[in-house]
């Protein structure tokens, strides 16, 4: 659980918090950083990823703390979801301001950008779909989806169609690396 250095500084700093019999409750849990804690066994491939969360209690006897009372609770259904639909709303946002920026402009502008980057997009296929197995051959053909992937940005961004231009940037970035 606590494989990275600023996990594990910080939870050490947080349970030697929880023996304060100064802080109130509300607030080590408002402080708490044990919470939605990727786990995983690196002994066991078979076991999959999971989510938990650390809810403490401090066991008073007498004015002291003198133990805490650990609850563990496995939250990876939670997460995945909250990640799922943290996704479908950035999927929403970005068609709504695809559909912003399209309503904006010249319907002919927009069916012709359309059908270029549909063109340029079959073409980049048909030149990855053919491309022969050698180092030269490669670098070619990522040039060659480069140059129409930045055409195909060039000509979003005139038209104010900011969803592809930066998803069209983002690939950019990508063949960069190539």
């Amino acid at each position: 659980i606590l494989g990275k250095a600023e996990i594990r500084d910080t939870a050490s700093s947080y349970v030697s918090m929880l023996f304060d019999r100064k802080v109130k409750p509300g607030l080590l849990a408002k402080l708490n950083p044990l919470t939605d804690i990727e786990v995983s066994t690196p002994d066991d491939p078979r076991q999959k990823l999971k989510y938990l969360s650390f809810a403490f209690e401090q066991v008073k006897t007498g004015k002291a703390v003198g133990a805490l009372l650990v609850s563990v609770i496995d939250v990876t259904q939670e997460v995945l979801l909250q990640r799922e639909l943290s996704g479908a709303e950035a999927r929403a946002k970005t068609e709504i301001e695809l559909l912003l920026g399209v309503i904006d402009q010249d319907p002919a502008l927009v069916q012709k950008f359309i059908a270029d980057a549909r063109a340029r997009i079959e073409q980049i296929n048909n030149e990855l779909q053919n491309v022969r197995p050698d180092a030269a051959s490669y670098g070619r053909a990522v040039n060659y989806v480069a140059r129409n992937i930045h055409a195909i940005k060039g000509e979003a961004a005139l038209l104010g169609i900011g969803a592809i231009e930066n998803h069209a940037h983002t690939l950019e970035d990508k063949l960069t690396g190539l």
